[in-house]
Parts: C-alpha cells; structure tokens; sequence
C-alpha cells in the first residue's frame, strides 16, 4: 500500500473533512461529540486513581503483621487492577507496562498501584528468613518494575527457596484455617489439654473414693495411713483395674500424691460447698423461704448449731416443700445476740437475700441437757434398753416404752449394781433405784395450716383428759398398782404440815387422791396453759392463712379486708397489690365449694394475682416443726464419734451434707466431681 494513502487512511479515524453542506455539518457536530484520546485519558485517570484507593492493596501489607482473617482473604482472593487499569501511566523504569494477562497466568502475582509494581503475595504474607549474605529484594520487599525481562525473572522468582518456604507457609496457614491441621500454638493447647484429662482423670478416681465413704458414713482415716480406708480403697482400685490411678501412684511425686489429710480435708469441703452451693441456688430462685435452727452437743461438747432451710420449688412443674440441710455452726456463746449473729453472719456468707426471709422456727436448747451412760451389765440385764433422746419425739416415745416394758428388770439391774459395783457405780444406782421405787418419783410437708389444725385437737383432746381426771387416772394407777405388787412397796402420802404456807396443801383421802391432785391436774393445767400461750386463737402471726379458702368463707368481707391491711403493713412492699387482688381472691373463692386444698395445689389458681401467690407461698414456707434440724443431729452422731472427736467444721460439713443427701448426691455423682475439679484447680496444684 501507498505509504502516503496508508497515513491517510490512519488519520481518517480522527480527522472529518468539513462538508459544505448543512446535512453533513450536522453530522460532524454529532461526530463531534464521540469520545477523543483527551476524554479516554480522563477516564483511564479516574479509573487509576480509584484502583490506588482501595485498602486491600497488597502494598500496604509490606513488613506488617496481618491478622489471620484478613490474611486468609489474601490469599484466597487477592485484590487486582481490573483490566481498565491504564498501567502505562504507572510506567517508571523503562517504556515497557505491565500486562494484565500476567495476573491470570502466575497466581502467586499481585500488582499494586499505590507502589506501582508487581509483588509475590505470598512472599509478602508469609515473609521468609534472610539467607546469609543475601537481602529481600524486589517482589518481596520492593516492587517488580523492570518488564523487559519479566517472564524470566518470574521463573527464577518461582523456583528460588524463599518463594518455596512461603508458599509452604501458606498452604500450612490455609489448612489450619480450614480445619483439616492444627498449627503449633494448638498442639501445645492439645498437649496440655491431653495432661489437664489426664490429671482431671486421676482426680475423678479420688473423689469419687471420698464421696463413697462420705455417702455410707464411713471414716477416711485410721490410726495410721496404712491402716487408713481411705488409702486401702484407693489401693483396692487399682487392684480392680482402676489403670489412671495406678500410673498415678507409679509416677506421681510424694508430695502429689493427693492422700494426705491435708488434702483430705480440702476435697471434703470443696465437695460440700458444691453441694451446698446447689441447695442455696434453688433457695435464691426461691420468692420467699424460712430458716430452722436448732443446737445440740456434739462429742466433743461443743455446741453445733444446724441450719435448715424450708422454701417452695419447683419439680417436674410440680411445686414442691423443701427443707433442706446446709450446715452446722459451731457456737462459743449460747446467748441470743451471739446465736443470731452467727446466723445473719452466715446466711449472708451464702450469698442469701435476708429480705426473702420471712419465717424463722427454733426449738428449744438442750446444752444443759445431762446424759448418764449405761454399764455393760445394765445393758446385759436389759437388753431391749435404749438411751432417751432429746431430738426425736419418735425415739423419746420409744425410749419411754421400752422403760415401761423392762421396768422390773431395770429394778433388778439397779440392786445389783447398788450391792457389787465400785463406789461410783454403787452411789448412782442407788440414786437411780431411789428415784424409782420410792413415792417421791416424778415423772415435714406439714404446713401451718395443717399444724395449727393439729393443735388445737390435741388442746382439745387434753382438756377433755382434764374434765374427766378421775377416770384417767385411775386407768393410770392400774398399771402403777401392779408394778407395786410385784415390787413389795407400799404407796404413800408424803409428809405434810397441817398449815402449808408455801406451796398449795388441798385436803386428799388417801396416796391415789393426793398424787391425782398433786401431780396429774396440776401437769394437764400446766400443759394446757402452755399450749394456749403459745399458739392463741387471735394470734395475727397467722393472718397469712386467712388467704385459704376454707377460713376465707368463715369470715366477712368486712374482716377480711381488714386482715389484709395487716398483712400490707407487716409484709410492706413484698406483697404491694395485696388488698386489691385480695378482693378478687375473696368474690372468686366465696361461691365456691372446693376448699380442700392444701396450700401448693392453690398456687395453680393465682397466675394473675401475684401478691396472692406471694401470700400462700410464705403461708406454705413458714415453719411448722423442726424436724429436719433435729433428724441433722442423727447425721451428727453417727459421724462425730469418739474416735472422730477432733473433725474440723469444715470437714464436718462436708461429710455431713454427702450423709445427708446421699440419694441426690448419687443421682448427681457426675455433676459434683466435675464442679469439685474446677473448684480444686483455681489453686495451683503439683500432679
């Protein structure tokens, strides 16, 4: 071709020839407005400058640390120019420009346009060591610029050893993250989680030992550790195949060893405290509980408060009295401020809120309460004898029947010991022989409601006793007449004065009129009066069952209203609503006939009547007997013995509350281990 006509042709595409004509300079001003080099340069500018805007510019990252998440991201879709880069305007070295087409070729390849050049994107994440006497150059610390030789140095670039130590690197850090391999931090966790099982292991077979023996009431210890049960259980497991706890023994240092008593003693209350702990976070999810307390001598003569604590829950959605064990206290004082102190000091040590307290229940103390032992022989001679107890009411009866039953034999003992025992022994049968031969022998899911009810039966019951005294107790002399006989002895009047000032002196016909006028209707008197004092017809502490039905009807509207501001102005804000509901409680229950219902199946008509839940719930917490406290004191003697003198309180607790709960400690035997290790390993222990 022409060259001439070939330049022609080439400058055709940008230059119009100007028409004479209106039509065709129409047309040039349309071809006017297509797109020149000028505007293609604007545009190829604003596409360069948002390209070097863009935060995942692998330039950025230069000697950076990158955390794992955003480095995955580079490596899996690295950031590029789009291909409307104009890279000849990032030309520095040279005339050649880098090509996009190399991007897809080489997939290690990034191309940066803030710095102006190509980069290793592995080479950049995963920076490999400097070799001796050599520097990092260009694609790993500086930008690739010279593109005359470019395919080469890619070749070289790719099969160097840096190249392949990061690319390596990348394909481990890709693994990891995609779960299929662990990288060196978490081998070190795995292996030092594999030793925390391994120990947790060991401590499971541990306590699990204690909290058997705890259970079933068995000691731990011995006179020395070889004797001790304890170290022989442990011994007989490993002898059962028990092979943790044989490589324990095997390896472990002496001083880890996890026998000693020390240790002993610092499971045991660890164990209790998570057993009390799970009691105490039901009482707190409790609205309302009540405290039961009572105090006894242990062994040692040191005076043992018991705690118990009675509240509603919640079982299989099935409401529920509980009144459970949470320890004893020991006491250095017996007055009521030191007593109650130690009760306040203690309940808010558990982590107990004093304003849902809303009943407390004491028995009576027995610190004075003196104990004779009996003699080999007086137990020979009566065999079927048992010793009186002061907690129980059941074994008291019990105790009273048996004496009732071997009182002959009992007699017999006595003379015995009074004729052959040493001097100690001699002068207390003869006390006791005198005292009874002589005629100057003086002899749980119950609520109040129900206990109130109770009550007043029994007043009734014995008032009827004392309007008919003659005829009980002549019923009584028969027995007593018979006992005489067989004995030999005479029944008499004691001496009196024929002008007695200082105690009553009513005339009698004989040893029968005087011991009924004397000692029966006095002891009915004094019974009755006691039981009226203490739980009067009009006592407002029971105004909280006036919400039950069965003594709502009793009343009026009127009296019940009024009940109801008594209950607001003792119970304050804890039952805010209590009068307006209370009416509505009152107009649902009046017409209705249904009113045998114990206190929880009623908790199922007051959804919308909170106060009046609140009402009941407090009616059903407040205590009514102590026998939860007392049945404690059984726990007390069978584990604080005579060999067992010297327990400390904390271990005493803790094998109390495993005696105690030994069924629910069973069923949650798993749970208890783990929460004891976590406990148990806050400190920093030697395996």
């Amino acid at each position: 071709m022409n060259p001439a006509k070939r330049k022609h042709t080439f400058m055709d595409k940008f230059v119009c020839k100007i028409s004479k004509n209106d039509d065709d300079r129409s047309t040039i001003d349309q071809n006017m407005s297509t797109p020149t080099l000028t505007s293609l340069d604007t545009k190829c500018e604003d596409i360069n400058q948002k390209q070097a805007n863009n935060t995942h510019d692998i330039g950025l990252f230069l000697g950076k640390s990158v955390n794992n998440t955003l480095k995955y991201e580079m490596l899996m879709s690295p950031w590029n120019p789009c291909s409307a880069y104009n890279f000849k305007a990032d030309i520095g070295v040279g005339k050649r420009p880098f090509l996009f087409s190399w991007l897809k070729q080489y997939d290690w390849l990034c191309y940066s346009p803030i710095l102006k050049g190509a980069f290793c994107k592995f080479c950049v994440l995963f920076e490999p060591p400097v070799d001796k006497g050599r520097v990092q150059g260009a694609f790993i610390k500086t930008a690739f610029i010279k593109y005359k030789h470019f395919q080469a140095q890619l070749k070289i670039h790719s099969k160097c050893s840096r190249h392949i130590f990061s690319v390596q690197s990348a394909k481990e850090f890709i693994a990891i993250m995609d779960g299929k391999k662990i990288n060196v931090h978490q081998m070190l966790n795995c292996s030092i989680k594999n030793v925390i099982e391994s120990n947790n292991r060991k401590l499971h077979s541990i306590i699990s030992s204690i909290i058997f023996l705890g259970v079933h009431g068995i000691p731990l210890r011995g006179k020395t550790d070889d004797t001790a049960i304890f170290n022989n259980l442990l011994h007989f497991r490993v002898e059962c195949g028990d092979a943790i706890l044989n490589d324990h023994f095997k390896n472990s240092a002496k001083n880890a060893s996890y026998m000693s008593h020390r240790i002993q003693n610092e499971l045991i209350s660890t164990i209790g405290s998570v057993i009390c702990n799970m009691i105490l976070k039901r009482v707190n999810e409790a609205e309302c509980y009540s405290l039961l307390a009572d105090e006894t001598m242990d062994i040692a003569g040191i005076e043992q408060l018991s705690i118990c604590l009675k509240y509603v829950t919640y079982e299989n959605n099935q409401a529920v009295i509980k009144e459970d064990f949470v320890g004893f206290i020991s006491l250095e004082k017996l007055d009521s401020e030191s007593i109650s102190n130690k009760i306040i000091s203690n309940l808010q040590e558990w982590g107990l809120d004093l304003n849902k307290l809303v009943g407390q229940g004491y028995d009576g103390a027995s610190t004075m309460a003196g104990h004779v032992s009996e003699s080999l022989l007086c137990r020979i001679v009566a065999p079927s004898l048992t010793k009186l107890c002061v907690t129980r009411w059941s074994d008291s009866h019990k105790a009273i029947r048996k004496y009732y039953e071997n009182f002959l034999l009992i007699v017999e003992a006595l003379e015995y010991l009074k004729l052959n025992g040493n001097k100690d022994t001699s002068l207390k049968a003869t006390c006791h022989l005198n005292s009874v031969t002589t005629s100057q022998f003086i002899g749980v899911n119950c609520d109040l409601f129900s206990a109130n009810k109770h009550i007043k039966d029994l007043i009734k019951y014995i008032s009827d006793d004392r309007a008919n005294n003659e005829e009980m107790f002549l019923i009584l002399m028969k027995d007593i007449n018979m006992y005489l006989n067989e004995l030999g002895i005479t029944l008499m009047t004691p001496r009196v004065s024929s002008k007695q000032t200082l105690r009553n002196n009513p005339p009698s016909s004989g040893p029968e009129d005087y011991y009924r006028k004397f000692i029966y209707i006095p002891y009915l008197d004094s019974l009755i009066t006691s039981l009226n004092e203490r739980f009067p017809e009009d006592n407002s502490k029971y105004e909280i069952i006036s919400v039950h039905p069965k003594y709502l009807k009793q009343i009026k509207k009127e009296e019940f209203i009024i009940q109801l501001k008594f209950l607001k102005l003792f119970y304050g804000e804890f039952i805010e609503n209590i009068e307006e509901e209370g009416l509505v409680w009152y107009n649902m229950w009046k017409e209705n006939n249904e009113t045998n219902m114990d206190f929880l199946k009623l908790l199922d008509e007051v959804t919308f009547l909170p106060s009046i839940k609140k009402c009941i719930l407090i009616a059903a917490t407040l205590p009514s007997t102590t026998c939860s406290v007392e049945r404690s004191f059984s726990s007390l003697i069978r584990l604080k013995t005579w060999l067992r003198s010297t327990v400390i309180e904390n271990r005493l607790n803790g094998l109390a509350l495993m005696n105690i709960y030994k069924t629910y400690v069973q069923i949650q035997k798993s749970h208890i281990i783990d929460e004891t290790i976590k406990l148990f390993a806050m400190e920093p222990r030697c395996m």
